[in-house]
């Protein structure tokens, strides 16, 4: 039992209270899929995202997870489908909290309790997956799967100019 948001885990989401447990339901049937299957579900794959789902039922109907919840094939659908994706300012916001997290060790800060769910569904375009949402081969295809061609075709164009980036300044800059 993962416990409750903003008690015995942090809660990240106010507007959506509980959207946490989906999440951790989630995550719990995304590696069990990935034991069973050696493999993360697909990008955008509606039969895997399905397989996730009744995994994550399969799960709670038999208490392997201790959590009183009816699963949301929508949340854990939208889950499934972006698994396996990375997209480098999700990476970026969480390998910062993993390193806050490693200095709270040495003892002066007390470390975030048990689990830590971290998302952004709300930046999800209303069309998800997105029509034009399949791989091309290129480095941006994880973008692409999100957000579609279109959007990362415009992010690619985009003609900028950056002033006093630092150190983690020079590094987003050779992303793009």
């Amino acid at each position: 039992n993962p416990g409750t948001p903003f008690m015995d885990m942090v809660g990240v989401d106010m507007l959506n209270f509980g959207v946490e447990l989906q999440h951790h339901a989630g995550l719990a049937a995304i590696l069990s899929f990935q034991g069973t299957q050696g493999r993360m579900p697909k990008v955008n794959d509606a039969a895997d995202a399905a397989a996730v789902v009744a995994e994550a039922k399969r799960l709670l109907a038999e208490k392997v997870l201790d959590m009183e919840i009816e699963v949301d094939a929508d949340v854990v659908g939208k889950i499934a489908m972006m698994a396996a994706v990375e997209l480098q300012p999700m990476a970026t916001f969480l390998g910062g909290v993993l390193a806050q997290e490693v200095v709270k060790v040495s003892g002066k800060y007390t470390p975030i309790p048990g689990f830590f769910h971290f998302h952004a569904m709300e930046s999800l375009p209303k069309q998800f997956p997105p029509a034009d949402g399949a791989a091309t081969g290129s480095r941006y295809d994880d973008l692409i799967a999100v957000y579609g061609a279109s959007v990362a075709n415009k992010i690619q164009n985009l003609k900028y100019f950056m002033v006093g980036c630092g150190a983690l300044g020079c590094e987003f800059l050779k992303n793009f």
